[in-house]
């Protein structure tokens, strides 16, 4: 049975998220209305666009997170469907602080997979949940921006939205 993911289109701090839901669990989070329909199966997912409005809880955790609010959050508290590698980074991910940054060989080394770097990248740039699974956070060497899936520009700005006061 096609598991039924709700999702939601909103306007955050100047950007357009869409947010997905299972089993009331945030399996997605975009800046791309389309992407959602290419990041899910759909012979394993049924996607139903929400008219209503977004979950309050949900609400007040992207109010929470744009104000620079400290997130309680683990893994536990969302949808994933990942590797127990992806889970590993992940789980290193949800713990850097707003305004604070890692490298991605740093992220290797806090999974104890120290050559593991292109793995960590790869994973990192895996990740379903923009902003609260903060994969923006990571860079390169040297302070680099590497990729992102939504341009070097976006992270930037969340970077910079980040670090100011």
């Amino acid at each position: 049975m096609k598991s039924i993911i709700k999702y939601w289109n909103t306007e955050k701090n100047s950007l357009t998220l869409t947010i997905g839901i299972i089993n009331d669990k945030i399996c997605y989070l975009g800046l791309q209305n389309d992407e959602i329909t290419t990041w899910f199966d759909n012979h394993k997912f049924i996607l139903e666009r929400q008219p209503s409005q977004l979950p309050s809880e949900v609400t007040q955790l992207l109010d929470d997170f744009f104000a620079k609010k400290p997130l309680q959050l683990t893994l536990n508290d969302f949808y994933l469907t990942c590797s127990e590698f992806q889970k590993k980074v992940w789980n290193e991910l949800i713990k850097i602080k707003s305004g604070e940054t890692i490298t991605y060989s740093d992220l290797a080394q806090k999974i104890n997979q120290p050559t593991a770097t292109r793995a960590v990248a790869s994973a990192v740039g895996k990740n379903p949940i923009l902003l609260l699974i903060p994969c923006h956070r990571v860079i390169g060497k040297n302070n680099n921006l590497y990729k992102f899936r939504y341009g070097g520009e976006i992270k930037k700005q969340l970077l910079s939205f980040e670090n100011n006061n």
